[in-house]
C-alpha cells in the first residue's frame, strides 16, 4: 500500500491521490484474524484426525491450511 501511494508522484503537481489509511487498517486487521481462523481450523483438524473423523474435510484443503498456517507464523510473527 506504501508503494501505491508513492508511486508516479511528480513535482509542482497538486497531490491529488487519496490516503489510503483505512485500507491499509483494514489489511492488517484481516491479515491478523486470518491467522487466528486458520490456527482455529488446524485445531480442529489435528482433533479430528486423533478422532479419525479427518474424511469428511478434503486432504488438500487442510494440507494446504497448514502451510498457510506456518507462512502466516512465519510473516506475522517471526519476520519482525
Amino acid at each position: 500500500m506504501h508503494f501505491v501511494e508513492l508511486h508516479d508522484k511528480v513535482k509542482g503537481k497538486s497531490d491529488v491521490a487519496v490516503p489510503l489509511q483505512f485500507v491499509e487498517g483494514t489489511m492488517a486487521v484481516l491479515g491478523f484474524i486470518s491467522l487466528l481462523v486458520n490456527a482455529v481450523f488446524c485445531i480442529i483438524a489435528i482433533g479430528l484426525l486423533a478422532t479419525k473423523k479427518i474424511k469428511k474435510i478434503p486432504r488438500w484443503i487442510v494440507i494446504f491450511n497448514f502451510i498457510s498456517l506456518l507462512a502466516e507464523i512465519y510473516w506475522f510473527i517471526l519476520d519482525k
